[in-house]
């Protein structure tokens, strides 16, 4: 059945009005995440297609991730489809294989059929997100690799038990939300950090399975906001950032951090560069406001630690393991700018910085 063509009647509820990004953030933070967390969040949406949540079994990934996407969407059947991932169920029975293959033929149907529900909407603001639960390091692979040369113009796709001859349409419109068990890292080889952003509930956002609770219904339409702000192309986030603002220079401390780097013998990776414009660009609205703190110093700081987070650190964890003299480091560097060290980085420089602590100015 093609359900584009009752949009009208089954689509989420008309809201009053589109809300503004502070008051996307706001609702965010509903879920039960800190302000800067749900900064966080609508900075990765903003930037790339897809968020992966990593954490224990039980740690309160699935209800997190449902309450981001309802958060966006509303409670609708049209634009969320929710697919589970490996069937982890049968690891201990007598096939295995067998029925992971058939969960694969079943979510690349399923998820066939939800990329053309969301292709008839592509002039509008409507949004898709797609929630897989608890996938295997392989389906984070199969499942998300071949979307990074497509986006944000979407194009053309092979899914997992697609045949020789068979493709699918990727809209730009399409989001992917994944859990998975562990505290997964990216490797280089694997690419994944192209496309998505990964988040550990307790490292990332420092969050306790008992603070999740599902978002309400948001009072204000969220999509228009995110479909105008987001921005995929490093070169259009970066054209929101203030450059040189009140003295400011929004690439001091990426340039800092790369110095540091190569004093270590640790060459930057291409990724990191396209992963810094985009997410100290979109840590600014359009209208060049900061989205972390009004002031821009300030503001250009924690959009820094995301990126040293989220881009750098993945990388780096073994190599501060081996190299003793970088995390203590690091951990001056980020004492310089006057930065709280959160919990993710606090647990690989933490035996290098001597119980110390820095602490942002103003924050809570």
């Amino acid at each position: 059945m093609n359900m584009a063509a009752n949009s009208q009647e089954i689509g989420p509820p008309l809201w009053v009005s589109a809300a503004t990004e502070h008051q996307a953030i706001h609702a965010l933070s509903q879920v039960g995440i800190s302000r800067d967390a749900a900064v966080g969040i609508w900075v990765a949406l903003k930037s790339k297609p897809a968020i992966v949540l990593c954490g224990p079994d039980g740690s309160g990934k699935k209800t997190f991730a449902l309450s981001v996407a309802k958060t966006i969407v509303g409670d609708t059947d049209w634009q969320l489809l929710q697919f589970q991932g490996h069937p982890w169920w049968a690891t201990n029975g007598k096939n295995p294989g067998l029925f992971t293959r058939a969960q694969q033929r079943l979510n690349t149907y399923r998820l066939r059929a939800f990329l053309d529900e969301a292709v008839t909407a592509q002039t509008s603001a409507n949004l898709f997100f797609a929630v897989f639960h608890k996938i295997s390091r392989a389906e984070l692979s199969s499942f998300l690799l071949p979307m990074p040369a497509h986006f944000p113009s979407g194009g053309l796709i092979r899914l997992p038990s697609d045949l020789a001859d068979e493709t699918t349409l990727l809209p730009g419109n399409v989001y992917l939300l994944a859990t998975i068990d562990t505290g997964v890292q990216w490797s280089d080889p694997e690419g994944n950090r192209n496309v998505c952003v990964l988040f550990n509930l307790k490292t990332s956002l420092a969050m306790k399975p008992e603070s999740i609770r599902g978002a309400p219904l948001p009072q204000t339409n969220l999509q228009p906001v995110l479909h105008a702000s987001r921005r995929f192309d490093p070169k259009l986030a970066w054209k929101n950032v203030p450059i040189y603002q009140s003295g400011l220079d929004p690439l001091q401390p990426i340039r800092e951090t790369y110095a540091l780097l190569r004093r270590h013998g640790i060459r930057s990776h291409i990724d990191w560069i396209r992963d810094a414009y985009l997410y100290l660009g979109n840590a600014w609205s359009a209208t060049g406001r900061g989205l972390y703190a009004e002031d821009p110093g300030m503001n250009l700081n924690r959009a820094y630690l995301f990126w040293l987070q989220h881009a750098v650190m993945p990388a780096l964890s073994r190599h501060i393991l081996k190299n003793h003299d970088l995390g203590p480091a690091l951990f001056r560097l980020l004492s310089r700018r006057s930065l709280r060290i959160p919990s993710g980085l606090e647990e690989i420089l933490g035996p290098h910085s001597n119980g110390q602590s820095c602490s942002v100015s103003g924050q809570k």
